[in-house]
């Protein structure tokens, strides 16, 4: 009896341990060293609009290029907020088998490949309306966008359109960045 209780306590605190891991690297938004869960594509669209609406006049933007990009921004906010919630309520799932002794492994394993396959087209989509949102510039403006980022050191190793994004993150300064703030924005932008 006492190794029962033994073996049933150890478990408990595995599971414990377990669900405080994978909750911490939820919130976290990494699942392991340099594997990203979409949230850098999501900031770095958010951003990207961002810095474009504050800086319409200097990047001359047509009225119907700012209808465009915010009805791109409006579209892409309700997406990201059902799939963040459909991967949401995988996550309690998982969670919540986790807790289970013994653990079901065979209930769970579909269930993170679920969520992991919803993650993935989050991504994807993320990357697609980003193309969407660079075709609506002309080159002239995106080489002035270019230059804003060169100037508020956002994307400094990287190209603008087309090229790998080595940056140091969306730091800077007010005045720099144009965003009105100088922590990391991980919010949708106000239209």
């Amino acid at each position: 009896m006492n190794k029962r209780v033994l073996i049933v306590l150890v478990l408990t605190a595995m599971m414990f341990f377990i669900g405080t891991c994978v909750t911490l690297a939820q919130k976290s938004g990494r699942y392991g060293p340099g594997v990203s869960t979409g949230q850098d594509l999501e900031h770095r669209f958010f951003s990207e609009v961002n810095l474009a609406m504050n800086s319409s006049m200097a990047l001359e933007l047509s009225d119907e290029q700012v209808k465009q990009i915010k009805d791109l921004s409006k579209e892409v906010s309700k997406s990201l907020i059902r799939q963040d919630a459909d991967i949401q309520t995988l996550t309690v799932e998982i969670n919540t088998l986790m807790w289970e002794v013994p653990v079901n492994t065979e209930m769970i394993t579909p269930l993170v490949a679920q969520k992991h396959e919803l993650e993935k087209k989050k991504s994807q989509y993320l990357v697609s309306v980003h193309d969407k949102l660079i075709k609506i510039y002309t080159k002239n403006q995106l080489e002035k966008l270019k230059d804003l980022y060169k100037s508020a050191g956002i994307y400094s190793a990287g190209e603008y359109a087309g090229g790998p994004y080595h940056g140091g993150g969306h730091y800077g300064t007010q005045q720099q960045v144009g965003t009105g703030t100088t922590r990391r924005m991980r919010h949708r932008p106000r239209l």
